[in-house]
């Protein structure tokens, strides 16, 4: 039996699946009152002609209510006349940022604001102190088909 796998310690919360968009995107909504810490992964293959991608988390007091900016977790603008093709960005939350907004749930935005741009954003939560540890994390996605020890 595998011990102290990061599959145990991290769960995927979630995500925008891999695409070629020209459109503006959300990922699923997660409850930050279960996560200590969340990290927003934006991978990007390839940009349209002139493409340009924005990312930010968002959150809000209810799970389908008004989405706001979380103060200084926007990225710096990925664009294809900046070579920012095939790279990634990685955006650290914490709970106590999203409750300094007086919010609870979370979400990543993603603006494609010229070009149909090729991405995918990858959303996991570090489970705070309290909650119960398993071997498949806690709260995963249901779309999460199998766990390989």
């Amino acid at each position: 039996m595998a011990e102290n796998l990061l599959s145990e310690r991290l769960s995927l919360i979630a995500t925008i699946d891999p695409q070629a968009s020209s459109t503006t995107l959300k990922s699923d909504v997660f409850d930050m009152e279960h996560f200590e810490k969340v990290l927003a992964i934006v991978s990007v293959g390839a940009f349209g002609t002139s493409g340009t991608l924005d990312a930010k988390f968002e959150a809000s007091a209810t799970s389908n209510g008004t989405f706001t900016t979380v103060s200084g977790k926007t990225i710096t603008q990925l664009t294809e006349p900046g070579s920012d093709g095939n790279k990634q960005v990685l955006i650290n939350l914490s709970a106590a940022e999203v409750a300094a907004s007086t919010a609870r749930w979370g979400r990543v935005f993603v603006t494609n604001a010229k070009g149909s741009n090729t991405y995918s954003v990858v959303v996991l939560g570090q489970p705070r102190r309290t909650e119960a540890f398993t071997t498949i994390a806690r709260k995963d996605l249901s779309t999460v088909d199998e766990i390989v020890t």
